[in-house]
């Protein structure tokens, strides 16, 4: 089973990424850092834009955690806008078509969200 931990901090190495540590022990997993995509807003479209790489990796994974720290009591922009994106995508081919999650090709868990503070 391939777990992919989607860490929307800014800071590769904090807090965030410390809880999914200690989460995961004993646990094999893959870190994807949000921060290392350029994934524009909603509505936006631009050549260099990753969010479909991203989603290519959520793909390929049996369980996806994401983890956001918190800001101003909600989680921070990068996983904001992610999930944002996340609301156009079509089930068949990952093009955005305003087709709401959850797609029946992508892992079936998704919902594990932690946040740091």
């Amino acid at each position: 089973m391939s777990i992919l931990f989607i860490n929307a901090s800014p800071n590769k190495n904090g807090n965030t990424a410390k809880l999914a540590k200690e989460l995961l022990t004993g646990k094999e997993y893959t870190t994807l850092n949000l921060i290392d995509y350029k994934i524009y807003s909603h509505g936006q479209e631009y050549p260099d834009d990753q969010f479909n790489e991203v989603i290519d990796e959520i793909r390929k994974a049996d369980t996806v955690i994401m983890g956001s720290p918190m800001y101003w009591h909600n989680i921070c922009g990068l996983m904001r806008n992610f999930l944002d994106r996340c609301y156009g995508l079509n089930r068949r081919n990952g093009s955005l078509k305003h087709v709401s999650l959850p797609c029946p090709d992508l892992p079936a868990c998704m919902g594990l969200l932690i946040r740091a503070w």
